[in-house]
């Protein structure tokens, strides 16, 4: 039977890289546990008949990718001189959909402000971070973690632009240390606009962060910049047309080694082209975080699922299998 090892016995050998999963903002609040925003907002009923026709013609879950669209439909015909306003109001009543669904799900930074200090502290021992997930709380803890710190956290954003030698972001300056943070399916601090500009929401006050996010989405001046897709081929496509994920998808995550934790990831089918990359990082290491509070029939049959997943991906690298409620480790930090 598998060891589960506490993060304490086998922290001295991770200290490179971190990839969080949906289940770190899980363990912060339960509201981040939907799989799917277009399942949320039919749930709630912000989304229409007419609008889930769209997303099953194009056989997508994406809200950036309808909305990118429409948006540009809309702007086509404008040029063109054609006078309609169904594709303006579609991609208004959707846009307000996702404002609704992204209102409805997200905890707000009092909820997280408990937890921020443990997690920028569990965090700074690492030189990267890879975040799957398109919350706040990491931005938020970064923000946080900056104000102590110095600029020890850097997202490698320069005036809201995303530079080609982001590499050179590695090295401290202000701070002891530094740490890389990238995220490979997007996050609601991330935009583009109808020109395809990528850019990100510069704030250095993070209780207003949400707010602001949102009103510049009813602005209409750009569109969020984040994977909501099903599956992985379709997360895939997701990425190759942004050049900031597509950036991190060559380039970042194939050299996240020698050493990896996952933290919160589960490496469910829908994200096995992140899995895929993380093979040609050459790693030695993996420590792999694991859910106890449970029946062991269920903790072993995600390990082996887990252990089956790495396999088929070809990733070689010993595994250690460790108890994400484990002191020291994530929102469990021993803060001095």
């Amino acid at each position: 039977m598998t060891n589960i090892h506490d993060w304490n016995d086998i922290s001295e050998k991770y200290q490179h890289s971190i990839l969080l999963g949906n289940g770190a903002s899980i363990a912060i609040d339960g509201c981040f546990s939907y799989k799917s925003l277009l399942k949320t907002s039919k749930d709630i009923k912000l989304i229409s008949t007419n609008i889930d026709m769209i997303f099953k013609y194009l056989e997508t879950e994406d809200f950036e990718y309808v909305l990118s669209l429409l948006w540009h439909t809309y702007h086509i015909n404008t040029a063109l001189q054609i006078k309609e306003s169904v594709s303006y109001h579609t991609y208004q009543e959707l846009r307000n959909a996702l404002i609704g669904t992204v209102r409805h799900n997200h905890t707000t930074v009092e909820a997280v402000r408990p937890f921020i200090k443990s997690i920028y502290n569990f965090l700074k021992r690492f030189s990267v971070i890879v975040s799957l997930n398109y919350d706040l709380i990491i931005y938020w803890s970064i923000l946080e973690g900056n104000n102590e710190l110095g600029n020890w956290f850097k997202d490698c954003f320069v005036s809201g632009s995303f530079p080609d030698n982001w590499s050179g972001f590695s090295k401290p300056y202000n701070a002891k240390g530094a740490s890389l943070l990238f995220y490979p399916h997007g996050n609601l601090v991330l935009s583009t606009d109808i020109y395809g500009n990528e850019t990100k929401i510069n704030v250095t006050d993070g209780i207003n962060l949400l707010n602001k996010i949102l009103k510049q989405w009813e602005s209409g001046t750009t569109i969020p910049l984040f994977v909501s897709e099903g599956l992985s081929e379709q997360k895939l496509k997701a990425i190759k047309r942004s050049h900031y994920l597509s950036t991190l998808y060559d380039s970042v995550l194939p050299a996240v080694g020698p050493t990896l934790v996952i933290y919160g990831w589960s490496m469910e089918e829908m994200d096995f082209h992140i899995l895929k990359q993380l093979a040609k990082a050459r790693l030695t290491d993996i420590a792999v975080s694991v859910y106890t509070d449970r029946p062991q029939v269920e903790i072993y049959k995600d390990i082996n699922r887990m252990e089956q997943q790495l396999n088929r991906a070809g990733i070689k690298a010993d595994i250690d299998f460790f108890d994400s409620c484990s002191e020291n480790c994530w929102i469990k930090t021993i803060v001095s």
